[in-house]
């Protein structure tokens, strides 16, 4: 089955397993909400000037009520996803969002930008409390440590940076090797983070003694990867349509997978680890066994590519999104199309994140606003203000949903109360634009990385810099 309805090409794709809903972003400056087994749309958030880069879940384990999504114009959006109503918007970036996350707690939301900052907000109230500062280029991505204590910064100027969530102070700032940061991934337990980076492709960083070990064969560059659900092991898609998994402790390949004839964009492991599902420009979704790499199922074949995957939380079905801006949903064990999803219309949220405690939206756009969107009040949205000057490239929320991050084109990372929308820290070391930035899973740190080709690990407290890979 195919859900369409989006105008625009859609960018990112998010689900809530318990509820089996799923949330699109899309170019045409909208997000759904779908119920795919109902065969349709349960609610389209419009609002955004811009094209919708980013969307995002609150998953903290409460009753899930929100997502957050984000724009090229720097303004991120949490809404309410029983209402659809706009809980709140913020402006505060001054260039897009690229990334947004909630914390684990579903309590805060952080967003990242082209403007170079990061920002943490409160969710409940949609106070700014922290800007992050300190990255020099674009914040591409930012992730919550398992336990919000931390948030992670990835950006363009080659750092991770590691921040303190309560207080916004830079824990640790690690450089990436003179190399632009795209991706942070977080290992289950905190202890170590997967930098996505130009050359070598992708480095696991010990966040205990600094030590970094770069996984060996990642032929071309790797654009997605994704820690199994035990952390053994890291998987790695590739422009050359490859992916690889790799022993997450050595860096060594254990297995190689090969069957797409183009770029693999994203890579899922199913909750039990058991799977892996790869979404390509080939026009195909596969399944495959994560253990021996062997080829399960082919699930989609179609003339236009597929950008992003997601698992249910029970496993039981697959989800995908491609440039036909149409999200696709399928039965996991007979390969049957469930369901098919459409509605978007226009522009780009660069990205979204959903509460880990409530359906409340967080997105982050070009126009550098950071919108809270509240499930509880109709989805009536709170701007989050006083954050970036340019777009919010990454939100991540902390691992309790207290705090949110961002990544912002002002080559600063934000922390932000996820209750009272109020900065919480800047991060402005960086001297580039922040790609992405990412909490520990004990939310003590963040990371975040940069055009600047550094990452930077903050402290998620102070906002002190605690390291920084170059």
């Amino acid at each position: 089955m195919a859900l369409s309805g989006h105008a625009g090409m859609i960018r990112d794709l998010d689900s809530y397993s318990a509820s089996g809903r799923l949330a699109s972003a899309s170019d045409d400056g909208s997000a759904i909400v779908w119920e795919p087994f109902g065969n349709r749309d349960l609610v389209t958030l419009a609002g955004h000037n811009a094209q919708v880069w980013t969307a995002a879940y609150d998953t903290s384990g409460r009753t899930v009520r929100r997502l957050a999504t984000a724009d090229l114009e720097g303004r991120w959006k949490l809404w309410d996803l029983d209402t659809g109503r706009e809980l709140f918007s913020s402006p505060d970036h001054t260039g897009a969002i690229l990334s947004v996350a909630f914390s684990p707690d579903g309590r805060r939301a952080a967003s990242g930008s082209v403007d170079k900052t990061a920002k943490l907000w409160d969710v409940a109230s949609g106070a700014h409390l922290f800007t992050l500062s300190g990255h020099t280029d674009q914040i591409s991505t930012v992730a919550f440590s398992p336990d919000g204590a931390q948030l992670a910064t990835g950006s363009y100027d080659g750092t991770i940076r590691l921040w303190d969530t309560a207080n916004g102070a830079e824990l640790s700032a690690v450089s990436s090797g003179g190399t632009r940061v795209f991706q942070l991934a977080y290992s289950p337990d905190g202890s170590r983070l997967a930098v996505v980076r130009s050359e070598p492709s992708v480095v696991i960083w010990d966040l205990a003694n600094r030590d970094s070990v770069a996984l060996t064969g990642a032929s071309a560059n790797v654009v997605a990867v994704a820690f199994s659900p035990g952390g053994a092991r890291v998987a790695g898609a590739s422009r050359d349509g490859t992916v690889r998994l790799w022993d997450a402790a050595t860096g060594q390949v254990r297995d190689s997978v090969v069957g797409h004839d183009d770029v693999i964009w994203d890579l899922a492991f199913s909750p039990d680890g058991r799977r892996l599902a790869t979404a390509s420009a080939d026009g195909t979704v596969r399944l495959w066994d994560a253990g021996t790499g062997d080829s399960l199922r082919v699930l989609g074949r179609s003339d236009v590519e597929f950008d992003a995957v997601a698992f249910s939380r029970a496993g039981d079905r697959l989800a995908a999104v491609g440039e036909d801006r149409t999200v696709r949903v399928w039965d996991v064990e007979s390969g049957e199309e469930v369901v098919s999803l459409s509605g978007h219309a226009a522009e780009v949220v660069y990205d979204v994140a959903i509460s880990p405690t409530n359906l409340d939206v967080l997105s982050g756009s070009d126009d550098a606003e950071l919108r809270l969107w509240e499930s509880r009040s109709n989805y009536e949205a709170i701007v989050l203000s006083a954050g970036h000057k340019w777009g919010i490239l990454d939100i991540a929320f902390s691992p309790d949903g207290r705090r949110v991050a961002t990544a912002g084109r002002d080559n600063r990372a934000k922390v932000w109360d996820a209750s009272t929308g109020k900065i919480l820290l800047t991060l402005a070391d960086h001297t580039w634009s922040l790609n992405a930035v990412a909490f520990s899973p004990d939310g003590k740190l963040l990371a975040t990385a940069s055009r600047d080709s550094t990452a930077r690990l903050w402290d998620a407290a102070s906002g002190q810099v605690k390291h920084t890979l170059a």
